[in-house]
């Protein structure tokens, strides 16, 4: 029987990559597997409905338990909406797009339908009901009907930008309630969301020069998802102590690590989480 040293097997595989059957490594595979575990049997999703039940008790006024239902109605009619982005991935031929990609992408809507139930669920809780329209949401939905592809994705990576702040914002208000917890399970899955929408960026790019081009638009979309967001809600960070100064920094601030990731690439969700 042929035997061989681990040494010439190590040198076999690396000069023969065809024995081991396998082919190149997709980029998105961490996001996948992210995707994949956050859609599993065991991931935890927020708050229990038990502990979500104390709605009620949270430590706000009228007027700002009013803003606050308002801005989560909002942001639940965000959520939602998804689907024909990934009917076009479907059919692209993009060169980041791959099997797992398609599939990191389908996961990425599920979670953000598992989003919208638990601010459902949020809202219910402090007796509040759901929004059945919003201009922002309307803005923003009439954007990605009337755009391709690569400025839909533009447009998903702006929301989460607002995603990653005001839940940010709320969440640290609300730290010592489940409400608050669950905003802020909710702004980790965001951030992991915009190293995905950055990274595609990154590889659609294929050069420095091609990522800078892309970054000319992305300054102006998110900019402006930003501002529409200061306007419409502004009455309820004001109402719970936030100005809109600071507002401004945060996402000033959020903006400028998007473009980082754009320009350097974000490969796995650990980078951003």
């Amino acid at each position: 029987m042929l035997q061989i040293s681990p040494g010439q097997a190590r040198k076999i595989l690396k000069t023969r990559p065809f024995y081991t059957n396998l082919g190149a490594p997709s980029p998105w595979s961490a996001y996948l597997m992210h995707f994949e575990k956050n859609a599993g049997p065991d991931a935890t999703w927020g708050p229990s409905r038990q502990s979500l039940s104390t709605g009620n008790c949270l430590p706000l006024n009228e007027e700002q338990k009013k803003h606050l239902l308002r801005s989560l109605a909002i942001f639940q009619l965000g959520e939602t909406g998804e689907g024909r982005v990934v009917r076009e991935i479907t059919r692209s031929r993009l060169r980041p797009v791959d099997a797992a990609y398609r599939q990191s992408l389908a996961l990425f809507v599920q979670e953000e339908g598992k989003h919208a139930q638990m601010l459902g669920s949020m809202i219910r809780s402090m007796g509040g009901s759901a929004l059945a329209q919003n201009v922002t949401h309307g803005l923003f939905f009439l954007a990605r009907r009337l755009m391709g592809l690569r400025l839909k994705i533009m447009v998903l990576l702006g929301a989460e930008i607002i995603g990653c702040e005001c839940y940010g914002m709320l969440g640290r208000f609300l730290k010592d309630h489940s409400v608050g917890d669950g905003l802020l399970r909710i702004q980790k899955d965001e951030r992991a969301h915009l190293g995905f929408h950055c990274h595609f960026f990154h590889l659609l790019g294929r050069n420095p020069m091609g990522r800078w081009l892309y970054l000319a638009l992305y300054f102006p979309v998110s900019m402006a998802a930003c501002l529409a967001v200061l306007l419409d809600q502004r009455k309820t960070f004001r109402s719970l102590g936030v100005s809109t100064t600071t507002m401004i920094f945060s996402f000033g601030r959020r903006i400028a690590a998007g473009a980082r990731l754009i320009l350097k690439g974000c490969p796995s969700p650990e980078a951003v989480l």
